[in-house]
């Protein structure tokens, strides 16, 4: 602390005449009338600051606190004032500058309650989606799709409600009330609400492991109530014998497909049936990550639902279906702007939906289901792959890596990957998936 050898009684006059002497960034005057009170001016003089120095009764502990600036708006009668008044705490053994911590802390823990208590299930799941990460990093597309759909749909009414009002009976009877329609849409919503809520307690968690905002995650409460139904295995697929006419019927469709959007559906479910790749991978697929000269298609691990990205061989069906989608011949004026959108697109399988590639094709599955004789969707395409695969004698380590299964055996991982060996199981599969009816 600097000694007190420039003392005078400080007037505003003098406050604003007297200068800092060359050389010093500043110089305190302190003042003969109240003990402690000084004005701070710095080497240009353009700024002048009232300050106390003064100990706190029985401690050792000396403070300097800034009063404020001269006429701004502070004077010399209202900075003794000020002066006067915390020396009078500091007598009394009160720290002004750990009390104003104090205030800071407190109003800051209560600020963040508050806003604890308000927070929307919105909110927070804007948050979550941004911010959460998994082991393999940012949250995927489809899952961040899935989310904001239960939030704005099953769970719309209590979207922009704070989360602090979502209670354990609540859960419990909304729970019941999508489980009549879908248990796995359920038990899915309500996950995603489990992870949503843990996330708000993680936001708003203490310093010292304390949870402002539910104490209790309310899902998890709710869980113990209410065990999800157990999803049953599926099982449906076109059945072998129908598998060939099926394929035969999608190459009609796709020679004769009148529109754009007929022809990519065809086109997309046929490149499911030769690979067995799941909805998203394929459909998401870049012409980037298609190699002609390599022979192979890549499916990154952003997209795939392990995260474990794939390159795979392509079959000569495969590559001539792709080849035909790449080299499209010039479509007439009509749809001339509209086909060289799509052409010019990233996607293998453009669409004009929000996403820009195909999600759906609920015509060309109606007529696959109708040539297999029982309901087919999307997903069994992956199963009726695996049950060729069966069929033409690809082994179960191989058809694992075609399917990218992820095995926790070493011998599959590392030795039955023959890139070779998946060239010509590809070759065997779209052989017997093409041969005439």
């Amino acid at each position: 602390m600097e000694a007190k050898d420039n003392v005078k009684r400080l007037t505003n006059t003098l406050v604003e005449s007297a200068a800092c002497p060359s050389g010093r960034p500043n110089v305190i005057v302190w003042d003969d009338k109240v003990k402690g009170l000084g004005v701070r001016i710095n080497a240009a003089g353009t700024v002048r600051t009232y300050l106390l120095q003064y100990r706190v009764k029985g401690t050792r502990q000396e403070r300097q606190i800034k009063i404020g600036r001269h006429n701004d708006p502070w004077r010399i009668d209202q900075a003794r004032a000020k002066a006067m008044a915390l020396k009078v705490e500091m007598l009394d053994g009160v720290d002004p500058v750990v009390r104003d911590q104090q205030k800071v802390e407190a109003d800051r823990a209560a600020a963040v309650l508050t806003e604890a208590q308000t927070i929307t299930l919105r909110q927070v799941m804007e948050h979550y989606v941004q911010h959460q990460r998994t082991r393999h990093g940012a949250l995927r597309a489809a899952s961040i799709r899935d989310i904001e759909r239960h939030v704005t749909v099953n769970l719309a009414d209590w979207a922009d409600e704070p989360v602090a009002s979502i209670k354990r009976d609540a859960c419990i009877e909304r729970f019941d009330a999508i489980s009549e329609s879908s248990p796995s849409q359920a038990a899915q919503c309500f996950a995603n609400l489990r992870a949503l809520l843990n996330h708000a307690r993680d936001m708003f968690e203490t310093d010292d492991g304390e949870y402002p905002l539910l104490a209790v995650n309310p899902v998890q409460r709710m869980f113990k109530k209410r065990k999800p139904k157990p999803e049953k295995p599926r099982d449906t697929r076109v059945p072998l014998d129908r598998v060939r006419a099926v394929w035969a019927m999608l190459e009609k469709r796709r020679a004769a497909a009148r529109t754009v959007d007929d022809r990519t559906s065809a086109d997309w479910v046929s490149f499911m049936l030769l690979t067995g790749t799941r909805k998203t991978e394929s459909g998401s697929l870049l012409w980037s990550n298609v190699d002609f000269e390599a022979g192979t298609f890549h499916l990154p691990g952003d997209v795939v639902k392990n995260h474990n990205g794939i390159t795979l061989p392509m079959s000569t069906p495969l590559r001539a279906l792709l080849k035909s989608r790449r080299e499209l011949p010039e479509p007439s004026e009509k749809v001339a702007e509209r086909r060289r959108a799509e052409r010019s697109s990233e996607y293998v399988f453009p669409s004009w939906g929000r996403l820009g590639y195909i999600t759906d094709a609920d015509a060309t599955m109606q007529a696959v289901s109708e040539v297999a004789g029982t309901r087919v969707t999307i997903h069994d395409l992956r199963r009726t792959f695996v049950d060729v695969c069966a069929q033409v004698g690809v082994s179960a380590d191989r058809e694992r890596l075609l399917t990218n299964h992820i095995s926790g055996d070493v011998h599959a991982r590392h030795y039955a990957n023959s890139k070779q060996a998946l060239t010509a199981d590809v070759e065997a599969i779209a052989k017997w998936i093409t041969a005439e009816v």
